[in-house]
């Protein structure tokens, strides 16, 4: 029977994983404490927190959560980087870290309710910050990128489910040769007709 210690723990670990943007799991068998000290302190740098979890609790506080498929990657040690606003800054975080400390295995993540593998992890790691993101969403509204902006500003509403479609939008963004534009042909001069009451001008639709 869970000891109150115990139900406590898992309370806890449920609210922090319930408020959070971005949930990174972490293998950190091999790391030194020396190490681990290290990536503690580039994760406090971001703003990520990092905790070290008992497997038998974190599943329980998953379950209540309901962040669906991860109990698979909660074998072995296991550290969970978590952050509670921005979607990319944890997975940013423990990528530039793995790359210098082999030792330390990434397993896979959950971002805006998505679970998100190996791979993606990486490929979330890679996207610009979010504060980038946010100064290209206001660039492209002002600019040729406009449909590249809607699905800048998608991003910012359910950031991981649209990944794939922002690689795609961004390199379709690429500047190509313009073609001339059609002449717009010149107004007629107004015929000269009987007065006749003024039409209404046509509501303007909002933006």
């Amino acid at each position: 029977m869970p000891t109150e210690a115990k139900v406590r723990a898992v309370e806890e670990f449920s609210q922090v994983l319930e408020g959070a943007k971005s949930v990174i799991l972490t293998d950190f068998t091999g790391l030194d404490v020396a190490a681990v000290s290290r990536l503690r302190r580039q994760c406090r740098d971001a703003g990520v927190h990092y905790h070290v979890v008992k497997n038998t609790l974190a599943r329980r506080a998953v379950a209540r959560v309901g962040m669906r498929g991860l109990e698979p990657m909660l074998e072995g040690p296991n550290a969970w980087a978590i952050h509670p606003t921005d979607q990319i800054a944890a997975a940013k975080v423990l990528s530039e870290f793995a790359k210098a400390n082999q030792n330390l295995k990434i397993r896979g993540g959950y971002v805006d309710g998505r679970l998100l593998s190996l791979s993606e992890v990486e490929a979330l790691a890679k996207l610009p910050g979010r504060e980038v993101l946010l100064a290209q969403v206001l660039a492209g509204l002002q600019g040729p990128m406009a449909g590249f902006a809607g699905v800048l500003a998608a991003m910012l509403r359910g950031f991981a489910t649209v990944v794939d479609a922002y690689a795609k939008k961004r390199a379709a963004a690429e500047p190509t040769a313009a073609e001339p534009a059609a002449a717009e042909p010149a107004a007629a001069e107004p015929a000269a007709a009987e007065p006749t009451a003024a039409e209404p001008a046509a509501p303007v639709a909002d933006a």
